[in-house]
């Protein structure tokens, strides 16, 4: 956003929370700013660089990590691409596990898709949720994907 709008802000992350139960926490802080800048992002690009998250239990992460980068590769428009992936060990005692994965592209947009499971975790279908759900934002071609898109608008009203 700094980037953009000239807009400093940064989050800290306290605690990760899972559905059903909750209890995450994070910390916001943002520099007050009379008016934001305004920009445009009107060239998406092409996808130049893919990150994510695995989220999950000892034993589930290794089955995920080669899950998700088994599906991105069978992706025509993302197979080609290397994967910066990071890896967090969440307790035995949550039976959640998560995939969060990201697309940068040439123009300086960042499109992003996730997937969760409840209970019983089945990698392959996580990682294909999480693939599959990045391919739709990038087939439809905008700068950013569904879920930015809802939260553009406040800080369209925001700036000049």
């Amino acid at each position: 956003m700094r980037r953009l709008t000239g807009m400093e802000a940064s989050v800290s992350l306290k605690r990760r929370g899972f559905f059903p139960r909750g209890g995450g926490e994070i910390t916001l802080t943002v520099s007050p700013k009379e008016r934001l800048a305004a920009f445009r992002m009107l060239e998406r690009g092409d996808v130049v660089e893919l990150q994510g998250i695995v989220l999950g239990s000892e034993q589930t992460l290794k089955e995920l990590q080669s899950s998700l980068l088994q599906t991105l590769r069978e992706e025509p428009a993302l197979g080609n691409l290397s994967l910066q992936l990071s890896q967090e060990v969440i307790a035995a005692s949550v039976s959640s596990a998560a995939v969060v994965i990201w697309a940068k592209t040439e123009g300086g947009c960042v499109l992003g898709a996730s997937a969760l499971s409840e209970k019983r975790v089945n990698p392959h279908q996580l990682a294909g949720q999480a693939v599959e759900s990045l391919r739709e934002s990038l087939s439809h071609g905008g700068c950013v994907d569904e879920h930015m898109q809802d939260q553009a608008n406040s800080f369209a009203s925001s700036c000049a």
